[in-house]
C-alpha cells in the first residue's frame, strides 16, 4: 500500500476494506492461540489505518466505508473481534477532520442497525456510548437531540432511545449545565422525553421509561444543586406549600394502577426515589395507591409496594419526631400513614 495508491481503484479499495473487516471473525477459530490472533488483529488495524490516508481516497468517504464494514463486529456479542472493532473505532478521534466527520455520524448508523432483542440491544447501547464518549462536546449534544427525537418515532426506536437516555445522562459530563456557565442543560430534554414515555402505548416502553427515570432521580438527587433543578423540573419546587400538585402525581397514580405488572413495579420504584428526593412529601392519593399495591396478587409487587411505603413512613416519622418540621407532609400525609399503619 506504500507503492499502490487505491484512490484510482475505488472497487478494489472497497473489497480490501470488507476483507480486512471480515478477518477478525473468520480467523477467530483458525488461529492456534491468543497471541497469534492478537498479532493478526494488529496487522488488520495497521492496514485499516493505512487505508485512511488521503492517497487512498477522500478520508471522510473511506472512513465511512471502514466504519460501515466494522458495524457487524461492533454489534456482535462480546468477543475479541468486537473489542478490536470498538478499539479501532474509538481511536479515530484524533484523526483528520474528514475521519472525525464519519466518526460523528457513526452512532446514528449504529442506531439504525441496532437489534430489537433485549440483550443484543443492550450491547448496541454500550457500543454507541463508547463512540459518543470520544467525540467533541458539541457533537455529543447533537446526538442527544437526535436521541430525544428518536423517542417520538417507531416503537423500537422509542425503546432504544429510552435506554440511550439513561446512559447519556449517567455517562456524559454536566447534563444539567450547572458546572460551566452558559452550558446547555441537555439533561432536561432527556428527562422530558422520559416523562412522556412513561405514558407510552407500549407497556414495555412505559416500564423501561419509569425504571430509567427512577435511576436518574436517584442519581441527580445526590447533589444539592442538581436536586433543586430536579424538583423544579418535576413540579415539586414548592414542597412546603399545602397546595403542592405536580404533573408527576397524576402520572404516578395511573402507572401505580397500570394493567402491566412490570409498569406497576417500575412506578413504585420511582415513587421510592421521589420519596427520598422530597423528604416524604408524596401526594396522598399516590400514597393510598401504594397501600393498595401491598395487596397485589404478585409477590414481587407486594414487596416493592412495602419497600416504597416503608421509605415514606421512615422519612415522615423521622421528620415529625426528631426535627419537628411542620410541613405539608404533617397535615396531609401523616394522618393517612397513621390510619394505614
Amino acid at each position: 500500500m506504500d507503492f499502490i495508491h487505491l484512490d484510482r481503484f475505488p472497487e478494489t479499495l472497497r473489497s480490501l476494506i470488507q476483507t480486512i473487516a471480515e478477518i477478525p471473525v473468520t480467523a477467530l477459530d483458525a488461529c492456534g492461540n491468543t497471541a497469534q490472533f492478537s498479532s493478526l488483529l494488529n496487522l488488520c488495524s495497521r492496514v485499516l489505518r493505512e487505508i485512511l490516508k488521503p492517497e487512498h481516497g477522500e478520508p471522510s468517504n473511506t472512513a465511512a466505508e471502514v466504519l460501515k464494514s466494522l458495524c457487524p463486529l461492533v454489534l456482535t456479542v462480546k468477543s475479541q473481534a468486537r473489542s478490536f472493532a470498538l478499539g479501532f473505532v474509538t481511536s479515530l478521534g484524533d484523526r483528520c477532520d474528514g475521519v472525525k466527520k464519519a466518526l460523528v455520524n457513526f452512532p446514528r448508523y449504529l442506531v439504525k442497525k441496532a437489534p430489537e432483542k433485549a440483550e443484543p440491544r443492550a450491547l448496541a447501547v454500550d457500543s454507541i456510548m463508547e463512540v459518543v464518549r470520544v467525540v467533541e462536546v458539541e457533537d455529543q449534544i447533537a446526538f442527544v437531540k437526535y436521541v430525544v427525537q428518536m423517542t417520538q418515532g417507531k416503537a423500537n426506536l422509542r425503546l432504544l432511545g429510552v435506554d440511550l437516555i439513561l446512559n447519556l445522562v449517567t455517562s456524559l459530563k454536566d447534563p444539567l449545565g450547572l458546572e460551566c456557565e452558559g452550558s446547555e442543560a441537555w439533561g432536561i430534554w432527556c428527562l422530558e422525553a422520559l416523562v412522556k414515555r412513561c405514558s407510552d402505548v407500549s407497556g414495555a416502553i412505559r416500564a423501561r421509561a419509569l425504571s430509567s427515570l427512577a435511576q436518574l432521580v436517584g442519581l441527580l438527587s445526590r447533589g444539592e444543586r442538581t436536586s433543586v433543578v430536579l424538583k423544579e423540573f418535576l413540579g415539586f419546587e414548592k414542597v412546603g406549600d399545602e397546595n403542592v400538585e405536580g404533573t408527576m402525581n397524576d402520572m404516578l397514580r395511573r402507572r401505580c394502577m397500570d394493567d402491566k405488572a412490570a409498569v406497576r413495579k417500575a412506578a413504585l420504584l420511582l415513587v421510592t426515589k421521589l420519596t427520598s428526593l422530597l423528604g416524604g412529601a408524596i401526594d396522598e392519593v399516590v400514597l393510598k395507591t401504594m397501600g393498595m399495591a401491598c395487596s397485589d396478587p404478585l409477590i414481587s409487587m407486594r414487596k416493592a409496594a412495602i419497600a416504597a411505603l416503608s421509605e415514606v413512613v421512615y422519612l415522615v416519622f423521622i421528620s415529625y419526631f426528631f426535627f419537628g418540621i411542620m410541613c405539608w407532609t404533617d397535615t396531609r400525609v401523616y394522618p393517612i400513614l397513621v390510619t394505614m399503619t
